[in-house]
């Protein structure tokens, strides 16, 4: 059973049933383990980010 459990955890690792998460952009955010800050200036509130969650999980 350990064996299948991995399997499918890495199946849907690399081909997840949803491809994409979006975010809705309403304030600034400051980059974990990083000195970026994206500000609402540059960006206008309101703003959708898309993350493809297939292109972080694929080496």
């Amino acid at each position: 059973m350990k064996y299948l459990n991995q399997v499918t955890d890495e199946t849907l690792r690399k081909y997840p049933p949803f491809p994409h998460n979006d975010r809705l952009y309403v304030k600034d955010y400051k980059v974990p383990d990083a000195d970026a800050i994206i500000k609402k200036e540059t960006s206008a509130s309101g703003t959708i980010l898309w993350l493809f969650l297939c292109s972080i999980h694929i080496r």
